[in-house]
């Protein structure tokens, strides 16, 4: 019995190490469940924005050839120079243009702001991988490490 004692005695150092660095484990994995539900919702997200951008992008085209048929003959150039608004029209269209233009900028750098984070979220899934293949095998070395206790409990000795 005293044997028992020793090698529980000389493993128990081991065996807080490692029931120490299991302890993080779960902050670990609540941190991993966070993180994907963080991506799930940023992938909706980005589906979403990458719609906007789309439909922004058509607005400011049409905006543009509005601004760009004022500046040139066309029909509407010249119903606004007969009416004698040309100006005002001309800045009421640039106006509308440079808003849609705004808009669709903006909604770019979120949309690449969204995709940077994502791809930020599939590096730390790399990583809380690998963490939790240490856990494994920090739990492997643990359970080693009670079977040498206990068969030390059946055979009096001590397996180093």
């Amino acid at each position: 019995m005293s044997n028992t004692r020793e090698c529980i005695h000389q493993q128990a150092s081991i065996y807080k190490k490692l029931s120490d660095e299991l302890l993080c484990e779960e902050i670990i994995e609540s941190e991993h469940r966070q993180l994907m539900s963080r991506k799930e919702l940023l992938a909706v997200e980005i589906g979403a924005k990458q719609t906007d951008v789309i439909a922004l992008e058509a607005q400011s085209k049409k905006e543009y050839n509005n601004v760009r048929m004022l500046r040139h003959f066309s029909l509407k150039s010249a119903a606004a120079t007969l009416s004698g608004r040309k100006k005002e029209v001309a800045a009421k269209e640039e106006g509308k243009y440079h808003l849609a233009f705004e808009n669709e900028q903006r909604a770019k750098r979120e949309l690449e702001a969204k995709q940077s984070e994502y791809a930020e979220i599939l590096k730390a899934e790399n990583t809380y991988s690998s963490q939790r293949a240490h856990f494994h095998h920090i739990r492997d070395q643990l359970n080693i490490l009670l079977d040498e206790v206990n068969s030390q409990s059946i055979h009096p000795h001590c397996i180093h």
